[in-house]
């Protein structure tokens, strides 16, 4: 479908069937940020030759120097040229609509249409008609702009007279068909990530990433957490999460339509994707697939929709972050709201840390010593401030834990912390079976320092 002429023509070489080489033109907007900002101009002493009842319309056939098409209702939803898979934004598609059936002009030039070829009639720039319920139809047609480009001359079917309207009025009656799509893409809502379920990303070149909204707690009692799943089993840094990957799906769009219904993926190299990401929410799962690219855009098509759309590669950094900057710096944390007891244990070495009592009076202990809520907490923080210092892809072995650190949680289920021994100076982490993470031995046994020092405080 060609796009409308006040953008650029953008020329990409692809290689076919083994070296063969052509090239592709594609109309793209030439700033990101300057598509559809057009500010109508103050419209003084303008008078009306056309009102009609836009919601009797149930059809439009619009005409402009590039291209026709039609727009019409189907049930309660304006498809274009019959195909319903054109996604429409459909309140662009009313103001249609409301454009071409409240028509103002800014002066009658003149009364008859004896000279209307002298306006450019016989070859117009285009037209607008309009089908009715009834049967009825109504044209309004866009002769030559005028010498100073401000104007059109406009004709209304069964109207001998020929109007003056301003540039913006007129080509607002036969906009592009690229105007009325909807490019919008994704929409997350960042302040609010319950109903996003999962993100996964993969690039030429990169690790694969799965990062997902995980139930740790139980069906009766979820406590709904993300973790990262691969490469690595691990904590996520919330904070990288929401700036570099969830702030690029608030608001992801394209800038604009390349083609409907492709016949040859490999023309914009989505026949083998340069990458692919997945965005899964509560009521759908959004498959994305990035190909080729141009100085400025990358080609991405939806999975179960046959349009490929250019989207701007500044919209894209997600699919750059590294997974190491995604993943906690620490092992493993159990917010102390959530815990009743917490089990450190180190060969012989054994730390029995207690909540008890009810909430806003809550009395605490280790090893049945109570304990200050203040010393608790600093203890219980440096148990859940293990970090790591670096990780292993590899399989997890199958060694007996030389240490290990178990949560028992309000809702009655656990979590199990285990510590491998690798080497003399580090422990491969396991949090329930699962995990990547290398810590050094020094880091434990600063944690059964900790607690050593609160008891002996508190004799």
């Amino acid at each position: 479908m060609k796009l409308y002429r006040n953008i650029i023509i953008i020329a990409i070489v692809v290689a076919v069937l083994g070296g063969a080489m052509y090239f592709v033109s594609k109309y793209l907007p030439e700033n990101d940020n300057s598509a559809n900002v057009t500010q109508q101009p103050a419209e003084d002493d303008m008078f009306s030759i056309y009102k009609g009842n836009s919601e009797n319309v149930s059809r439009i056939q619009i005409k402009n120097a590039d291209e026709e098409y039609a727009v019409s209702l189907s049930g309660e939803t304006w498809v274009m040229n019959g195909d319903s898979t054109i996604r429409l934004k459909q309140t662009n598609v009313k103001s249609l609509l409301y454009t071409c059936t409240s028509v103002s002009v800014k002066k009658t030039v003149s009364e008859t249409s004896e000279k209307a070829a002298d306006f450019g009639f016989s070859a117009p720039t285009g037209y607008a008609e309009l089908f009715f319920n009834d049967g009825t139809t109504k044209r309004i047609t866009v002769g030559n702009k005028t010498l100073d480009g401000q104007d059109y001359y406009i004709m209304v079917s069964d109207d001998e007279k020929i109007y003056l309207k301003n540039t913006y009025g007129s080509e607002s009656l036969i906009p592009s068909s690229q105007s009325l799509r909807d490019l919008s893409l994704i929409s997350v809502d960042s302040s609010d990530l319950s109903t996003l379920k999962h993100v996964y990303m993969s690039k030429q070149g990169n690790t694969a990433v799965k990062l997902e909204n995980t139930n740790i707690g139980t069906s009766e009692n979820p406590n709904y957490q993300w973790r990262m799943l691969e490469p690595v089993f691990a904590e996520m840094n919330g904070q990288v999460f929401t700036d570099k990957i969830i702030s690029c799906f608030e608001a992801f769009q394209a800038a604009a339509v390349v083609e409907d219904h492709p016949d040859n993926l490999s023309t914009y190299g989505l026949d083998a994707p340069y990458a692919e990401f997945s965005v899964g929410t509560a009521d759908k799962t959004l498959n994305m697939k990035v190909g080729g690219e141009t100085d400025t855009y990358r080609f991405l098509m939806e999975e179960g929709y046959d349009t490929v759309y250019a989207v701007p590669k500044s919209s894209l950094t997600f699919l750059d972050v590294a997974y190491v900057d995604l993943m906690s710096n620490l092992i493993h944390v159990e917010y102390i709201s959530n815990v009743d007891k917490v089990a450190v244990v180190s060969g012989n070495t054994k730390y029995d840390m207690e909540i008890k009592g009810e909430k806003g009076a809550e009395e605490y202990y280790i090893n049945g010593v109570k304990i200050q809520k203040e010393t608790f907490s600093k203890a219980y923080q440096a148990v859940i401030g293990i970090s790591l210092d670096s990780l292993d892809l590899t399989k997890e072995p199958t060694v007996t834990p030389a240490a290990y650190i178990k949560y028992t949680k309000k809702d009655g289920s656990t979590t199990l912390v285990e510590f491998l021994p690798v080497d003399e100076r580090n422990y491969r982490v396991t949090v329930d079976g699962k995990g990547s993470s290398i810590t050094n031995k020094k880091n434990f046994e600063g944690v059964l320092s900790k607690l050593e020092e609160t008891v002996k405080g508190a004799n």
